[in-house]
């Protein structure tokens, strides 16, 4: 691992940083791969794939307002990590596809999707040749390599903090938001919740905007659930569900913390033999306030898998008394 980093502090501590580059080869990471089945096993874990990462950490503490009443600062915190495979034993395949693999080229939390090319006037679903975008496949069709086109990560290679501090004399306010930017989330659709027959359910409406007839395809993408000669609506529900048409980005804002303190000046406590009384409130996990989706869909906090959603933490205050005698 290679770091280069730098400190910095100017204008008498009105401005002070940091800012760190760092680059980082990994080797040998473990992973089942394929071996001769006579010995008995078909897979057998190894010391594998290379993996290449970099990343940049920038800090920036500003000073606003230095008096001897009003003090504001602000500081931000900047992250962006990022990897890519290099292993030429994983190269991407051309007749299967499974989310669950390393390839090479690629980042470890890659996405990846099939071109939606919007319903047949069956309501089946279409995609789109990557190589070619004249060429679409129906339902029925089945492409001899994998087409799926490359979405971006499923995690934000940007993290940030930014947190304002006021004091006023005894009293002091601060404010802490939260941010991450870059990244892409599939939205929640249909989903199948059946075992021996399949059972699909919408989420956020989806199956309200269904096709349901001729005609409808020129303005609706959720495919309908027809049976009959020239459809396959698991098919057609599968590929929809895993299209680019429901790719999100995942950058956002959220107010992560507000925290108010009074400190009761001394002369006030020397009656009652008192050196000192703080008195605080803080409220955290106050929600998103902004995301770069239309939907406004939470990306840290939508299902853990497939058929459950994953609630996000409760607003929670706290209060705190701090006596000195």
């Amino acid at each position: 691992m290679t770091n280069y980093g730098i400190d910095f502090s100017l204008f008498s501590n009105r401005l002070s940083g940091s800012v760190e580059y760092y680059r980082k080869r990994s080797t040998d990471i473990i992973w089942q791969l394929p071996i001769n089945s006579t010995y008995g096993f078909s897979n057998l874990l190894f010391n594998t794939a290379n993996m290449q990462g970099h990343g940049v950490d920038v800090g920036l503490t500003v000073g606003i307002i230095a008096s001897k009443k009003i003090n504001w600062y602000t500081t931000v915190n900047a992250s962006y990590n990022t990897n890519i495979i290099k292993d030429a034993r994983f190269e991407r395949p051309t007749t299967s596809f499974d989310p669950e693999y390393l390839y090479s080229g690629y980042p470890s939390d890659y996405v990846f999707s099939y071109a939606w090319a919007g319903l047949d006037n069956l309501g089946q679903s279409l995609i789109r040749d990557p190589k070619n975008p004249a060429k679409t496949y129906t339902v029925n069709e089945f492409p001899t390599q994998e087409i799926r086109v490359y979405s971006g990560r499923s995690t934000s290679p940007w993290i940030g903090m930014w947190s304002n501090t006021v004091r006023y004399k005894g009293l002091e306010l601060n404010v802490q938001f939260q941010g991450a930017f870059g990244g892409v989330f599939r939205k929640p659709s249909i989903e199948s919740i059946g075992f021996s027959n399949n059972i699909f359910v919408g989420r956020t409406g989806d199956m309200e905007e269904r096709w349901r007839k001729p005609g409808d395809e020129a303005f609706r993408n959720v495919p309908g659930l027809e049976f009959g000669v020239g459809t396959n609506y698991f098919a057609s529900i599968d590929r929809y569900r895993f299209s680019d048409y429901l790719i999100r980005s995942r950058s956002n804002i959220r107010l992560q913390q507000v925290s108010l303190s009074y400190e009761v000046p001394a002369h006030l406590l020397a009656r009652i033999y008192t050196k000192g009384l703080t008195v605080s409130a803080v409220a955290r996990n106050l929600g998103m306030i902004w995301a770069a989706n239309k939907e406004k869909l939470d990306p840290e906090y939508l299902y853990t898998t497939g058929n459950n959603y994953q609630l996000p933490p409760i607003t929670n205050y706290s209060f705190r008394i701090v006596l000195t005698l």
